[in-house]
């Protein structure tokens, strides 16, 4: 908490039209300014529990967790400030294991983390006050392994990221304050891919992205601080959506900003002010079903709506559209876009795999006469339309 305030700043007015791949859509919003049901004083991070599409928000100013559906109307609520098991006093992350429904808080007031379940009742605690293995100082965000419970948390002050088990064992650390690889400056947020099971930690001091394995291990990093569309400047909540697409909310430059997993910018939407679709000093972000992403709006005290949709997959074969061959194996390849992968069916044969994505490759077994041959492509848009060839593989009989 003590070097928040300077990072949770007014934002800066900067735009720039969105990429032409995918598009965002704003959709609306929930919440105001108090203490009643539904609102807010200072929502922090959001969560989203996928098999009932319910919201849970972290309402930092009134020390509770609030629920609400997925459309934003409000369900429930718990916490309160103090140090007695079911209290979240100062509450900032949030995750949710969607095998198990439970749901983990982290509390800036008692530098530890809660366990509840979907209707706030209080199950655990684990940590305290500290710099030593499982203590903290200033937790924020928090990353789960739905599959064997493991949670990643980001100790804000002391300048690493914690791993523990699903009740709350540590199990290990890594990073130092600085700025070079695998070190942090005040690391805010972290999320889990769910294709790799990479982790992405958020830095609001180096305004920049780590990407590191489930271990720790240093892989790859972008960002710094900086007002245009590839930079960011204290960037703030981050999540993974089912594709290994990383979300950023740009807190001071007023963007929310889609990277594939080596950084390279896809998408951004939003710009500074008040009125529907912009932000002002958004924090926590949120990947749901279908397309739809959370954002929490700080400065203007509410969480927004937006639906994303991708562009359909194209696929192309390269080559003529029929052919005629005497190979047993013949060699295919071509081009496909907006797609995570490329399967080939050779006549009444299962679609199997083929190699690469944007650049393909397949060797189709033939049989001997004519071979009709399927390609399609999938990715995060659907299905692409069926591309299709004619192979005749020639008789090697006398």
């Amino acid at each position: 908490m003590k070097l928040l305030p300077a990072l949770l700043a007014a934002g800066m007015l900067f735009s720039t039209p969105l990429l032409p791949a995918q598009t965002a859509t704003y959709l609306d919003s929930f919440g105001s300014f108090g203490s009643a049901d539904g609102q807010f004083r200072l929502a922090f991070f959001i969560a989203v529990h996928r098999p009932t599409g319910n919201v849970y928000v972290t309402d930092f100013g009134n020390d509770r967790v609030q629920r609400f559906s997925a459309a934003g109307v409000f369900q429930l609520k718990w916490g309160g400030a103090g140090a007695a098991d079911g209290a979240t006093d100062g509450p900032s992350g949030i995750a949710i294991n969607p095998i198990t429904g439970r749901v983990y808080v982290s509390e800036l007031g008692n530098d530890r983390v809660s366990t509840f379940d979907l209707d706030g009742t209080f199950l655990l605690k684990f940590g305290t006050t500290g710099s030593g293995n499982g203590q903290f100082n200033d937790p924020e965000g928090i990353a789960i392994n739905p599959t064997n419970g493991e949670l990643y948390v980001a100790d804000f002050t002391n300048n690493n990221v914690q791993r523990f088990d699903a009740l709350g064992g540590f199990l290990g650390r890594w990073g130092v304050a600085g700025a070079g690889d695998g070190q942090f400056s005040v690391p805010v947020s972290v999320a889990r891919s769910p294709v790799t099971g990479d982790i992405f930690v958020s830095e609001g001091g180096n305004s920049r992205i780590q990407r590191f394995d489930s271990n720790g291990t240093f892989e790859t990093k972008w960002g710094s601080a900086a007002p245009g569309p590839q930079q960011m400047q204290n960037p703030f909540g981050a999540a993974v959506d089912d594709f290994g697409n990383v979300y950023v909310a740009d807190s001071i430059n007023n963007f929310v900003k889609r990277f594939d997993p080596d950084g390279n910018l896809q998408l951004l939407f939003g710009r500074s002010g008040a009125d529907p679709s912009e932000f002002s000093n958004p924090l926590g972000i949120a990947v749901g079903a279908n397309g739809i992403v959370y954002v929490v709006d700080r400065g203007n005290t509410r969480v927004q709506r937006w639906l994303v949709t991708e562009p359909r997959p194209t696929v192309t074969v390269a080559g003529k559209a029929r052919i005629t061959t005497a190979k047993a194996r013949y060699p295919l390849k071509g081009t496909a876009t907006g797609a995570t992968e490329v399967r080939v069916r050779v006549g009444r044969k299962a679609y199997k795999a083929a190699q690469g994505v944007a650049n393909w490759k397949f060797k189709a077994a033939l049989e001997e006469g004519t071979n009709a041959v399927k390609i399609r492509s999938t990715g995060p848009g659907g299905t692409s339309a069926v591309t299709q060839v004619k192979i005749v593989r020639k008789s090697t009989r006398n």
